[in-house]
């Protein structure tokens, strides 16, 4: 073994040496020293083999619960007896056993589905916890048959998930629940209204007659051709009387209709008025008060998201994606999610979207070639690459960004920080023209027509009587 060796060997021993010194001393050291690592010769070291943390009880029993019209399913595992109890309860039953709970303040999760904002209400009155969970969720979890009792037990194990939290829906309150009714009912009459419009059109088609489009040209083509059959075939003839009670019957629905959708308008209208954080999203160029309403309400409070792409990916204005293998693509906007949200945030998105194309447009056909209005350079550069809807859908999605932006903050929308059109513009005759926009309702023309067509059927009626 040459000197080298030795030496190494030598130093290796010594190491060796050393090391169970400082083992021996640590042993040695008394429990009350905070070097230690051992609390006592008892405990096991630190690179041992470490104990199971010990499993600490639920404060609240969890209750997996599968909702419906009459009976209600109801799962959960008895804290006394281990037994899984699934069991299907009428709902004053439901409600008893909620409101004398015997277990004590409970985590009852429930599908996303009818009478569940009301349940949750329920369950917070009385000290329980609701947790609403998606139903794509609860679907995509359930491995047996579909049925009450495979659903409730579904959920009930859901609720034992580490991050259930970040997959359930918030409770809306009741106000914003009647707000977001109203706004399905403005859209529900709305979809009526174009039916109504749509069965008269095809009324008058089948008879030759022909109409613009619009509810005020339609029934201004019923009161034309009332006026000429009555004329061809007089008062006693049977085709006028069945034509008499088709005709005010089409104005009975249409007037009925619209004066609701009218009513509901104007409230929302005067609601935003008032409403601060609808008056803050105003700011935001082409927002007016049916906007700022609808994203308000559908927001509700912006403390819910933690950034604006939350708020976008709930009013479904991101797309989604599919991919394996790591290898993406890119697809379009979902279809499903909140309709009358989408449409509104798309009609102020097109109108923002022709204001641009309109105005370089007109500068164009300038003699100096001069835009008349500063325009976003965002929509023009997006507009010479991307066709139409994907530049209005882009749009929608920086309008839910800076609308979650501007009620976060509180503060008005600020043009320099944003690559939007400008709130206002001077027109080239010196006059400010705002960027907002009120949907335009032909309430009044309308009603005209309908009153025109009943005030001559009125006058036919009265004819008739005097002859007889």
């Amino acid at each position: 073994m040459g000197y080298k060796d030795k030496l190494s060997t030598f130093s290796l021993y010594e190491e060796l040496n050393v090391n169970k010194t400082k083992i021996a001393a640590a042993f040695d050291k008394p429990a009350s020293d905070p070097k230690n690592n051992f609390a006592s010769a008892s405990e096991e070291p630190e690179f041992g083999p470490k104990k199971e943390p010990e499993v600490k009880p639920l404060v609240r029993l969890p209750v997996g619960v599968d909702l419906a019209k009459k009976y209600i399913q109801v799962c959960f595992k008895d804290p006394v007896t281990g037994k899984i109890i699934n069991k299907q309860l009428t709902r004053a039953q439901f409600a008893k056993f909620l409101a004398g709970s015997k277990y004590g303040p409970m985590m009852v999760g429930m599908e996303a589905c009818g009478t569940c904002t009301y349940w949750g209400h329920f369950c917070l009155d009385h000290g329980h916890i609701p947790v609403i969970l998606p139903a794509q969720l609860v679907h995509a979890n359930n491995t047996g048959n579909k049925d009450d009792a495979n659903d409730a037990r579904c959920i009930w194990r859901l609720l034992f998930l580490p991050d259930i939290e970040t997959k359930k829906i918030r409770l809306r309150s009741t106000d914003n629940q009647d707000l977001m009714s109203m706004m399905k009912l403005q859209e529900s009459l709305a979809k009526i209204e174009t039916q109504i419009e749509n069965i008269v059109r095809h009324y008058l088609l089948e008879r030759g007659v022909t109409s613009n489009k619009g509810a005020e040209s339609v029934m201004n083509s019923l009161k034309k051709y009332c006026e000429d059959t009555i004329e061809v075939l007089g008062l006693e003839n049977e085709r006028s009387a069945m034509l008499s009670v088709v005709s005010s019957s089409f104005c009975g629905l249409m007037k009925a209709n619209i004066s609701s959708e009218q009513a509901i308008t104007d409230y929302i209208i005067s609601w935003a008025a008032s409403n601060e954080k609808c008056k803050l999203l105003m700011t935001i160029p082409y927002v007016g008060p049916i906007a700022a309403a609808a994203i308000a309400i559908y927001m509700e409070d912006p403390s819910y998201f933690k950034n604006g792409r939350q708020f976008t990916a709930l009013c479904r204005m991101v797309p989604y994606h599919t991919g394996t293998g790591g290898k993406v693509e890119i697809l379009g906007i979902h279809r499903n999610g909140c309709s009358w949200i989408k449409r509104i945030l798309f009609e102020v998105s097109m109108g923002m979207y022709m204001r641009v194309m309109k105005a370089l447009k007109e500068g164009q056909n300038a003699a100096d070639g001069k835009v008349p209005e500063p325009l976003s350079e965002w929509i023009v550069n997006m507009a010479k690459r991307k066709p139409i809807k994907k530049v209005v859908c882009a749009i929608a999605g920086k309008l839910c960004r800076i609308s979650w932006a501007v009620l976060s903050s509180g503060t008005p929308y600020e043009q320099s920080k944003s690559s939007l059109i400008q709130p206002s513009v001077a027109s080239p005759e010196g006059k400010v023209k705002s960027c907002r926009t009120v949907r335009k309702s032909n309430f009044n023309g309308v009603m005209s027509s309908i009153e025109a067509v009943e005030s001559f059927w009125a006058a036919i009626n009265d004819e008739a009587q005097q002859a007889a």
